[in-house]
């Protein structure tokens, strides 16, 4: 099932000074219009996924770990230990952030 999220896609590198405000926060994915994104309590935004797993759902994804982000399409798998190194004991762990929702 596909959620009704409207996502706005960034092309681009973001330098991390952009990314970074003075707020103390974790960095979040970035959107300039937020009234195209529609709020979202489906249970698909709170499912952990391992590296190598298959998505449901294209979007955006982050590591609850690192707080990396990385896209993914439905029906590609999630990328391994090489997107970041990360300290023994806090593995790769990603789970949905924003859904992409395509027209059909």
């Amino acid at each position: 099932m596909v959620m009704p999220v409207v996502v706005l896609a960034f092309a681009g590198t973001v330098k991390p000074s952009f990314r970074s405000s003075k707020r103390k926060a974790k960095n979040v994915a970035l959107y300039k219009d937020g009234s195209k994104l529609t709020k979202s309590d489906h249970n698909a935004f709170d499912v952990d996924q391992k590296p190598g797993t298959v998505v449901n759902n294209s979007g955006i994804y982050r590591c609850i770990n690192c707080d990396d982000e990385i896209a993914a399409n439905k029906g590609n798998p999630l990328p391994s230990q090489n997107h970041a190194q990360h300290a023994p004991g806090k593995p790769i762990i990603w789970r949905l952030l924003v859904c992409a929702v395509q027209k059909k």
